[in-house]
């Protein structure tokens, strides 16, 4: 018991030490300035036109009603050839 008592003894008179020691601030890496980007980028302006055109043509959300009863007939005339 005793034995143990006096390891307690010394390992709180290490910690005591630690506490007691000067700060000593971590060393931090120096800022760097960024970069500044390039103003001189060539842009395809054609090139985005052509896309601009490609995706009005595209259809995008829900079939309109007309729409859905034209795929429902196709559907059941398929089935009715099976």
């Amino acid at each position: 018991m005793e034995a143990i008592k006096a390891k307690q003894a010394e390992a709180l008179t290490k910690r005591q030490e630690e506490r007691n020691k000067a700060f000593i601030p971590p060393k931090e890496k120096p800022v760097l300035k960024p970069k500044e980007a390039s103003t001189e980028i060539k842009i395809d302006v054609a090139a985005i036109k052509e896309k601009v055109k490609k995706a009005k043509n595209k259809k995008l959300g829900a079939l309109t009603a007309e729409e859905v009863k034209l795929k429902m007939e196709v559907d059941e005339k398929k089935k009715k050839k099976k």
